[in-house]
């Protein structure tokens, strides 16, 4: 098939891959060994490509102590945790949320809980990775 790029961005650091925005799709996957002919002409077509970027790394589970710890570091208490586990309305939901708490020994970020929570206290997800990033040290 034929494109018309629009845009682009390497999708690995060896730069022999793409992502391209064209007229054609929303966006196509394109490398010098799985596309060569899509390859060329994205590389004949004059557009800039876009540097890759390196993903940033997964988040590690926390130990509870660390979880702890960095809430606390947040100015987040205990007990306001455990007030919006409290204030969950489904009795149901409610315990398993409070066992998850009391007796997890580890947290995964991707956890549902942990953003259901996190919301509950005011924090952005983008501020729930900062407070894990910097639990993860302690």
């Amino acid at each position: 098939m034929s494109y018309t790029f629009l845009a682009a961005r390497y999708a690995n650091a060896e730069q022999t891959a793409a992502v391209a925005e064209t007229e054609e799709a929303a966006s196509v996957a394109l490398s010098a060994v799985d596309t060569p002919e899509d390859w060329a002409a994205l590389m004949a077509s004059g557009i800039p490509i876009a540097p890759y970027e390196q993903p940033e790394p997964p988040l590690v589970p926390l130990t509870a102590r660390q979880l702890r710890l960095g809430l606390v570091a947040a100015g987040i208490s205990l007990g306001d945790v455990e007030a919006a586990i409290d204030a969950i309305e489904d009795p149901a939901d409610r315990e398993v949320a409070r066992i998850e708490w009391e007796y997890a020994t580890t947290f995964e970020r991707a956890h549902p809980l942990v953003n259901q929570l996190g919301a509950a206290l005011g924090l952005t997800p983008e501020q729930i990775d900062d407070m894990w990033r910097a639990a993860a040290t302690l």
